[in-house]
């Protein structure tokens, strides 16, 4: 064979290499999107790859406070095209009203696009006044996950009080369908099982916790068993709570019962307030004074806490009620989020039921009081 032939032979069979290595690469480019030489040589591993971008959209969603209690719904197919495989998941998640969308897109974005992924799709609309963003998420043209999440206009936690005796109107609060919290009060015949019910229903418990009111101690002013006095010794406090709470099962967090008289007083709801959150507790001050100092206490003890925004039932009245459930709608509209407090009372619990699609219609949602406790 000649030198110019030798040659010629070896730019074909260059050629031929070349022509076979560039239709493996178009035919992956097909399925894959725009790559280079070194993605395609290098190769992806589509599974592993999914679950280290959904990872990291847990943790960016996390540092933006949308926690794992956040998540509505999630399912995951498995998927095939051609030779690769992976697992494709779909998450709808709920996000707080209190900053805007655009801020958790261009962060999941973000951490998308620094785990070698890309968002393909964005799409935005409103459904019963809640907003919703969805997100397709690749890897290449390998679409790994949608993302959706929902934006309420605002949240509203509703807590009854004085809970612990039973009977029919537990069993129709027990009833409603969307979250409640009881706040029980201690040692009553009831408040054992009543916070086993609640806590099994989904609803969150909490120690209604009493404290003495103005006017103590008057005959009608009794803050009932378990309570902390202007009297209590100091040293005494932290062993009232802890029987308190053994009484409760499940609490998460406390208000006061009652309690006009010792809120305002700094000294004690100091000592009240620490004693919680040597026990991770929340606490929500129900505001019975207007001049009380708890949740500016709280705050300044860097307790979670939060404050009453309305009283539902200070009015035995259907229609007085609904009107306050109404009000508490437009401070949420107003403010992002309310608390409202009412009490175990039948007409409560129907005006409660009643009201809930005229609120969800206007994009409240009802919601645990631990997801606005701050």
């Amino acid at each position: 064979m000649t030198e110019k032939k030798y040659k010629f032979l070896k730019i074909v069979i260059a050629a031929t290499i070349l022509g076979l290595l560039f239709a493996c690469f178009w035919v992956d480019y097909q399925q894959m999107g725009r790559v280079t030489l070194f993605d395609w040589l290098k190769k992806i591993d589509y599974e592993a790859k999914a679950k280290e971008i959904d990872s990291a959209i847990d943790k960016r969603l996390a540092e933006l406070g949308v926690g794992r209690k956040d998540i509505i719904e999630k399912y995951s197919k498995k998927e095939k095209k051609g030779k690769i495989e992976w697992t494709h998941t779909t998450k709808r998640v709920r996000v707080s009203p209190k900053e805007p969308l655009e801020k958790y897109e261009k962060a999941i974005a973000r951490a998308v696009k620094r785990k070698g992924g890309k968002v393909l799709k964005v799409k935005k609309g409103e459904i019963k006044g809640k907003k919703i963003l969805s997100m397709q998420l690749a890897v290449r043209k390998i679409p790994i996950q949608r993302l959706i999440l929902e934006q309420p206009k605002a949240r509203v936690a509703i807590i009854i009080d004085d809970l612990g005796m039973g009977g029919k109107v537990t069993r129709e609060l027990l009833a409603i369908d969307r979250p409640l919290n009881f706040s029980i009060l201690p040692f009553l015949p009831h408040s054992k099982d009543t916070a086993i019910k609640a806590n099994k229903k989904g609803f969150l418990v909490m120690l209604h916790l009493p404290m003495e009111p103005k006017g103590y101690p008057a005959r009608d002013k009794g803050p009932g068993k378990g309570a902390i006095l202007m009297s209590t010794p100091r040293k005494e406090i932290a062993k009232i709570i802890a029987q308190d709470l053994s009484n409760i099962p499940y609490v998460q967090g406390a208000n006061n019962h009652t309690g006009s008289r010792l809120t305002e007083d700094e000294e004690m709801m100091n000592l009240i307030l620490k004693e919680l959150k040597k026990r991770n507790l929340f606490f929500v001050d129900s505001k019975t004074s207007d001049e009380s100092v708890a949740y500016k206490e709280a705050r300044r003890l860097g307790l979670r806490c939060g404050k009453r925004d309305v009283f539902l039932d200070n009015e035995l009245d259907f229609d007085y009620i609904k009107g306050q459930i109404r009000l508490l709608a437009r401070i949420a509209l107003k403010e992002g989020q309310a608390i409202g407090i009412g009490h175990a009372h039948s007409l409560t619990a129907r005006a409660i039921k009643e009201t809930i699609p005229e609120l969800e219609n206007q994009g409240i949602e009802f919601v645990l009081v631990s997801e606005l406790v701050e």
